[in-house]
């Protein structure tokens, strides 16, 4: 539920900086959410072996590869923050040029949750599904709140701006919540 709520970023810019803003924010948005899904397909992929895992320290030397997935999805974040002017210009024309910078926040915004995703997904196969969803809804809540507050002056901005933010305060939650786990962080 907490995940299909961030689809309420582009409502709530529209709501309060307009149509143009929400628009700008639909079309950039599309182009980094291909980023999401590296992490979360590889974290899909080895839930019901950390599951079954017989420790812990097993479970997290079956989740290893993602991060190296993780690190493939951060060069692509890295590609779009250097190639924003050129995709928007080819992609959308040079009347949407200002949509650079917010592509490139986007991408931004994007690597936390290529971290936050093994994590949790590890987290809920370790039987701590009830914090995370604690932690996922209150930060989702928390992030649409802070849109809510500066897309007045941020207009589209404020969606990867307070989005990615909060990403970083839920990467520090699901690490205290995985080092809480009884055997030794590896």
């Amino acid at each position: 539920m907490a995940i299909g709520l961030q689809g309420l970023q582009i409502i709530i810019v529209g709501a309060i900086s307009g149509s143009s803003a929400a628009g700008e924010l639909a079309a950039v948005a599309r182009w980094a959410s291909p980023v999401y899904l590296i992490a979360a397909a590889f974290s899909a992929q080895t839930f019901p072996s950390m599951a079954a895992a017989t420790s812990d320290a097993a479970a997290r030397r079956i989740l290893r590869p993602v991060w190296r997935v993780c690190g493939f999805g951060v060069v692509v974040s890295a590609a779009i923050v250097v190639a924003a002017p050129q995709l928007v210009n080819a992609l959308l024309g040079p009347e949407y040029r200002n949509s650079a910078d917010l592509l490139r926040a986007m991408a931004v915004a994007t690597v936390p949750v290529l971290l936050n995703s093994p994590l949790a997904t590890f987290l809920q196969a370790r039987s701590d599904e009830r914090a995370v969803a604690v932690a996922m809804t209150t930060t989702v809540i928390a992030s649409l709140l802070a849109i809510a507050i500066t897309a007045t002056p941020l207009g589209a901005m404020a969606a990867p701006v307070c989005s990615g933010l909060t990403q970083c305060l839920l990467f520090v939650v699901l690490i205290r919540l995985t080092s809480n786990h009884s055997d030794e962080f590896e």
